[in-house]
């Protein structure tokens, strides 16, 4: 069973791909961060489930703002740019470069499209204090 522990929604973000030495920006986008657990039963002495965290997904709904379609075949990795606000009131910038891609990316307006992004336990701690 998976569950989310916390949802932290991504302000003027950015989704954009690296390719051959280029950065090109896709779409200006929202974002929420999802804090994934899965919990998995397992027979252990006195507990009888175990949690293994998950990096966190990010859910990406685009606005009417695509960019032009790049080169596919020479993209190398996604990535996000956007802001988080933080508990005292001021911006997080936050640059996740290398996503790995959960769902098909349509830059269509409205549609959406799932990441999983590889994360430091110093980026987890600042997704969790925010």
């Amino acid at each position: 069973m998976q569950r989310i522990v916390k949802t932290v929604p991504v302000e003027r973000g950015k989704l954009y791909a690296t390719g051959g030495g280029e950065r090109y920006l896709l779409a200006d986008c929202r974002a929420e961060i999802e804090l994934c657990e899965e919990l998995i039963d397992v027979p252990m002495l006195g507990r009888g489930r175990a949690v293994k965290r998950l990096p966190f997904t990010v859910l990406i709904t685009f606005d009417h703002d695509a960019k032009k379609e790049p080169d596919w075949a020479r993209i190398e990795a996604i990535g996000l740019q956007g802001e988080i606000l933080r508990r005292d009131g001021c911006y997080l910038s936050l640059d996740l470069p290398r996503c790995e891609l959960l769902s098909d990316i349509d830059l269509s307006a409205g549609s959406e499209c799932k990441l999983a992004v590889p994360c430091t336990p110093e980026l987890l701690r600042l997704i969790r204090q925010a």
